[in-house]
């Protein structure tokens, strides 16, 4: 039961600026990573989650349509929804 209850906890947790620079994995993706943002989108003005992988295979740099969200290696950044990423 303990068990079954702990996950529930981790599973509704809310990504928060304040866990910027911890260990992260992301749904979709075969390898963990740092969480390198969290904020509004730049057009679309919701919250999202920038995350460095550990590998490359991401979609940016941290730049997105011109705009710096963070910064690391070609094909290690990911921007996405807060949903999506789970702190380690």
């Amino acid at each position: 039961f303990f068990f079954f209850f702990f996950s529930l906890i981790s599973m509704t947790e809310t990504i928060k600026e304040s866990d910027v620079g911890k260990r992260v994995i992301v749904q979709g993706y075969d390898c963990g990573g740092v969480l390198r943002f969290v904020g509004l989108h730049k057009v679309k003005q919701i919250e999202r989650c920038g995350v460095e992988l550990d590998e490359p295979l991401g979609k940016n740099n941290g730049t997105v349509n011109g705009h710096v969200y963070f910064q690391c290696p070609d094909n290690h950044g990911v921007l996405c929804a807060p949903g999506k990423v789970t702190l380690c």
